[in-house]
């Protein structure tokens, strides 16, 4: 607020300024347009200065009210599904190994924040008998720690 407050007020004295010295030749509307665009200019970003305020003010009262913060957390964690299944499909082509179906699963951390997300488990349906425990151990290999469970085709 006191920045906003702060830009308008030089920018004031500044439009003041440029209006004593303008030269002589200078038409009066050329120096008020100039001197005008040059006020709108610094109060429309004084303003959004103000709105990014608000903005944030208003966002975090909406995420407590209306549980748009359920929303957030559900559209990160699709996000992050998405973004690991089409990673595990890329190593399992790049390993070449023949998949029918991949199932990625997540879960978040106690408090339910979205940065807390963590893969859990990762479900291959191979394409092949013979290609299952290729699978198995190019994504155990690469994903320690995570339950890894591939399954045969059914026949």
């Amino acid at each position: 607020m006191k920045a906003a407050a702060l830009s308008l007020c030089t920018a004031l004295l500044i439009t003041a300024v440029v209006r004593h010295l303008a030269p002589e030749g200078l038409t009066r509307e050329l120096v008020q347009v100039v001197s005008g665009l040059f006020v709108l200019v610094t109060l429309a970003g004084a303003l959004r200065g103000l709105s990014g305020v608000w903005g944030q003010l208003r966002w975090e009262e909406l995420a407590a009210d209306t549980g748009l913060s359920d929303t957030v957390r559900r559209q990160s964690m699709g996000a992050a599904e998405g973004a690991l299944y089409d990673y595990v499909c890329g190593l399992l082509q790049a390993a070449d190994v023949s998949y029918r179906e991949v199932h990625i699963f997540l879960q978040t951390g106690d408090n339910g924040n979205t940065d807390d997300i963590v893969l859990d488990r990762i479900r291959v349906t191979a394409a092949y008998a013979s290609q299952r425990e290729r699978a198995q151990s190019l994504l155990c290999g690469l994903f320690p720690g995570v339950t890894i469970e591939v399954d045969e085709p059914d026949e």
